[in-house]
């Protein structure tokens, strides 16, 4: 490539490649961040066990007694705590929503703005939003964990999430 001349007159240096750059795997980091969002909208809990309070009409009944005389008594609502079962719960009705949302904003944050301290916060975010809600596995969380983990070998070949300490060159294709 050839110099350019600066508005100063003089030539300006060439443009230099930015080591780790994402280049081609741009498109599955952003693969990986759709994935991770779209878990929202599948089953993230199989079902659920509500508690609510719940209230029953107990009608009156009559009665007789030892000495032969009837009495009726009047009906009566009851008040106390009922449970319901539901389906499977989709994540779009639970906390993870918000830590999902988190973890992709701060994974492509770290993507664009090249910071390492953004794409391990984006990490530890996601991977503890697998055990937001407990563990099992739903549809919702393999999604999440498949997406998650992608996102962080691409941002790791990139260079963005190298070891406190250690630098990890990026491996680029041999030219000749």
């Amino acid at each position: 490539m050839t110099a350019r001349p600066s508005a100063a007159g003089g030539p300006t240096p060439a443009p230099v490649r930015v080591p780790g750059r994402l280049g081609a795997r741009a498109g599955m980091l952003t693969a990986a961040l759709a994935a991770m969002v779209a878990s929202i909208g599948l089953a993230w809990r199989n079902s659920s066990l509500e508690f609510a309070p719940a209230s029953a009409w107990v009608p009156g009944y009559c009665h007789v007694t030892y000495d032969g005389y009837s009495y009726c008594d009047t009906g009566y609502v009851a008040f106390g705590i009922g449970t319901r079962v539901g389906g499977p719960v989709a994540g779009t009705s639970l906390q993870i929503r918000v830590m999902v949302v988190v973890a992709a904003a701060l994974l492509l944050w770290a993507a664009r703005s090249r910071r390492t301290a953004a794409a391990r916060a984006g990490v530890v975010v996601g991977v503890l939003g697998l055990f937001v809600g407990g563990v099992s596995v739903t549809s919702g969380r393999l999604l999440y964990a498949v997406g998650l983990a992608v996102a962080a070998t691409v941002l790791y070949r990139a260079g963005l999430l190298a070891r406190p300490g250690r630098t990890r060159a990026p491996r680029y294709p041999a030219t000749t």
